[in-house]
């Protein structure tokens, strides 16, 4: 149903057609709070929200493309670069940014690139490069806070059910390509500094950083002969499998790996 709605804090809303909203803000800090905060969902489902230009008619705007923030798994040494990883969020869809955490000097598992894709076509789970020597590293891709999308075709915006390509194309018995693990939560969601026991990621946070056994004096040595209570503890991370069969369906690119070079301190230019 059509129809305004002013809230208390600095915007209208007015619907143009259906499952299309023109949302006015008063305040610039607010919509760029708004855009950089995504992407929203209500009722699991993606809200796609484009910034209107001036003179653009907005029901003729084209709605699309959504921001989010994938993480790059898997990245072996020697591509562990800006120049790579922007490379790669290209790849994924519009560049935005590059996450400013990613070389901080803290120890990485991921690294985070933000990009605005279409949501109109299946999103991209694995990448390969080709490294100097021939051999082709494979790199996992997983999307913060993904809403509903379809484990059959991989498109954002309706589940296996209601998969249009599942009569036509795919057999509904047929194994499912895309799963829940493409999805993860944000980076608001895991562990912060905030946690006594949980030390800060960068090395500038974490130089006046102690932990509470360093206060207190608790002894945190490894158990030794299967002592009780002292096991050191262990964090893992899992990794997508990749089988020779699909090798050639996931996209390539070539990279050249950028090795650390040594000087000899009487080396001459």
């Amino acid at each position: 149903m059509a129809g305004v709605w002013r809230p208390t804090f600095g915007l209208t809303m007015r619907q143009l057609q259906p499952h299309r909203f023109l949302i006015r803000f008063y305040n610039e800090l607010d919509i760029d709070r708004v855009l950089a905060g995504g992407p929203w969902t209500f009722g699991q489902c993606l809200l796609v929200m484009q910034r209107l230009e001036p003179g653009v008619d907005p029901e003729l705007v084209v709605l699309q493309q959504a921001e989010f923030w994938v993480q790059i798994h898997s990245l072996p040494v020697g591509f562990r670069s800006e120049v790579v990883v922007s490379v790669i969020g290209s790849f994924l869809g519009t560049m935005i940014c590059i996450d400013e955490k990613n070389w901080d000097g803290s120890m990485r598992l991921f690294y985070r690139v933000r990009v605005a894709i279409d949501v109109s076509r299946p999103l991209k789970k694995h990448m390969k490069l080709k490294k100097d020597n021939g051999t082709w590293a494979f790199i996992d891709f997983c999307y913060e806070r993904l809403p509903k999308f379809c484990f059959m075709c991989g498109v954002i915006g309706h589940g296996d059910q209601y998969c249009p390509k599942i009569t036509n194309v795919l057999d509904r018995k047929a194994e499912k390509p895309f799963g829940a693990w493409l999805g993860v939560g944000g980076r608001r969601s895991m562990p912060s500094s905030g946690q006594r026991w949980v030390a800060p990621e960068s090395n500038t946070e974490r130089e006046g950083w102690k932990s509470p056994a360093m206060e207190v004096g608790v002894d945190v040595t490894p158990a030794e002969n299967g002592e009780k209570g002292k096991q050191p503890l262990v964090l893992s991370t899992a990794l997508v499998s990749h089988s020779d069969a699909h090798h050639s369906q996931i996209p390539a690119v070539v990279l050249s790996e950028q090795k650390r070079k040594r000087i000899d301190e009487g080396a001459v230019e």
